[in-house]
């Protein structure tokens, strides 16, 4: 994936749809995953009678909480790690071959300049314009960061519930499979291209969560403020 694709997202105002989408996503492949373990019935098996007779405040209290834990413990944590691992694979892989390890686009490009020293220069010839881009800079890495790991979330928790789904017990369907068997119901020249854009949002998903190349974080786009690229 190019170097550049991700960082576009920051630039554009389809962003903030596309991250409270990715955001949607996640929340119902958790609820989709929690429903499944404790109470063996997938999200699609949920009425709001069911609702109404078994949930009651200590289940709203204890999927708070895990809701918290997965999200802001295991999931950061399981989703660093498949990343490092793969890194590593594939970093093995290409010394197996002789070839040259990735270098950092934008370490070695003299177009861009280490943030710190960006800001650095910034505050000490008092120049708003620059500092602005740092901070306008800032706000786009965050984004980044947000898009990124909520990507990996849907992919995991997706991954997860129809694992859970299929080794449980054969009449729980997780969402996705629900999904699918919806799809399979339809005619052909319905299911199909609808079935060709789920699999290109799936692997849109896994490209962005999971993407190995060195990210713009840390490394800001000279404009022309006065400062110079030591490169």
């Amino acid at each position: 994936m190019d170097q550049t694709t991700i960082t576009k997202f920051g630039k554009l105002e389809a962003a903030m749809s596309f991250r409270w989408a990715i955001t949607l996503l996640s929340a119902i492949a958790f609820i989709d995953s929690y429903s499944i373990i404790v109470y063996e019935r997938g999200l699609s098996e949920v009425t709001t009678e069911w609702v109404k007779i078994n949930l009651g405040l200590i289940d709203l209290v204890c999927l708070i909480a895990m809701f918290s834990v997965t999200f802001g413990m295991i999931l950061p944590g399981l989703g660093f790690a498949v990343v490092e691992l793969w890194s590593y694979i594939t970093f093995q892989r290409k010394v197996k071959k002789g070839e040259e390890p990735p270098v950092n686009f934008y370490k070695n490009n003299s177009s861009y300049v280490a943030a710190d020293d960006y800001r650095e220069w910034a505050i000490k010839n008092s120049n708003s314009a620059a500092y602005k881009d740092y901070e306008n800079s800032v706000a786009e890495w965050k984004d980044i960061k947000f898009i990124r790991y909520m990507c990996q979330c849907c992919v995991l928790l997706t991954l997860f519930s129809c694992g859970l789904a299929y080794f449980l017990e054969s009449d729980i369907q997780s969402y996705y499979q629900v999904i699918r068997d919806y799809l399979e119901s339809l005619a052909w020249y319905i299911s199909i291209p609808i079935g060709f854009v789920i699999a290109f949002i799936g692997l849109f998903l896994l490209g962005i969560g999971f993407d190995q190349t060195f990210p713009k974080e840390h490394y800001i786009k000279l404009n022309n403020h006065g400062i110079e690229s030591e490169k």
